[in-house]
């Protein structure tokens, strides 16, 4: 599996982001940053850490949540992690991201939205952020490499340590991956799950359908589903049906990768 395009939902009612940005290398105040295996801390209110003399990059992005909304915030690269505020010149961390060991790269096969970055940890979920432009994006994503990227982990480990449910399937719905979030929310194992088409998670009423769904995406390479979260019935080995939210991105080489969290 390529690592190169990599993520997961949006909605229709985003406002245009404004980037300013800026980049320029020298000695960065250091923070603390949060142990690996929790790559995302909320902060304690505490001072801006701007000092006259520091420079680093820093400017407004838009952060993905998980609900499909992107938020307008500013971020800062600050030595090993990526804070991020409501505004510039707030004097409050919202949460600081832990870029150790991460996996920086371009994610529009994920978002299906241009210029969009994702930050892929082997403990955590991705996260995805947006540019205004690709030249600003491309930037972004040299500086987060160069403070943070260790190549310690390939994408195939960090979707197999997030935390929820993920399967990768080939052109044909072929399970290829089936993480341990996804053995506990079907009941299969992962032994058992792959080599299996994907239809073994879906109630009858949509696994009949599934295979012309294919046939026309690959007819008309329409993407309108990439990225979008979505409300649909799965199936348990056990037979029950269950709703779940499910986010379908597409990989290099033909694979599709479909993120599920149950609907409580």
């Amino acid at each position: 599996m390529s690592s190169s395009n990599l993520m997961s939902q949006m909605c229709s009612d985003i406002s245009t982001l404004v980037v300013s940005s800026s980049s320029s290398s020298s000695t960065s105040t250091s923070t603390t940053s949060s142990p690996l295996h929790s790559p995302v801390t909320a902060h304690s209110p505490q001072r801006h850490p701007f000092p006259p003399n520091h420079k680093s990059r820093r400017g407004y992005l838009e952060r993905k949540t998980w609900w499909g909304r992107w938020k307008k915030q500013y971020f800062l690269l600050n030595d090993k992690s990526l804070e991020y505020y409501s505004r510039e010149g707030s004097e409050h961390i919202i949460a600081s991201i832990n870029i150790m060991n991460c996996m920086i790269s371009e994610a529009q096969n994920l978002t299906n939205q241009k210029n969009s970055i994702g930050i892929f940890s082997a403990d955590s979920k991705p996260i995805f952020l947006r540019a205004t432009s690709k030249i600003e994006a491309d930037e972004w994503i040299t500086d987060l490499k160069a403070a943070g990227y260790m190549g310690g982990i390939s994408l195939l480990s960090a979707l197999e340590s997030m935390n929820d449910a993920v399967v990768v399937a080939d052109r044909t719905g072929m399970i290829l991956s089936f993480n341990p979030a996804a053995e506990e929310m079907f009941g299969y194992k992962k032994s058992e799950a792959v080599g299996q088409n994907v239809t073994i998670l879906m109630p009858s009423s949509r696994a009949v359908h599934h295979h012309q769904y294919m046939t026309d995406y690959f007819a008309t390479h329409h993407r309108k589903l990439i990225g979008i979260i979505r409300k649909l019935e799965c199936k348990h080995k056990d037979g029950s049906e269950f709703m779940a939210e499910i986010s379908l991105g597409e990989l290099p080489d033909v694979k599709f990768l479909a993120t599920f969290r149950p609907v409580p």
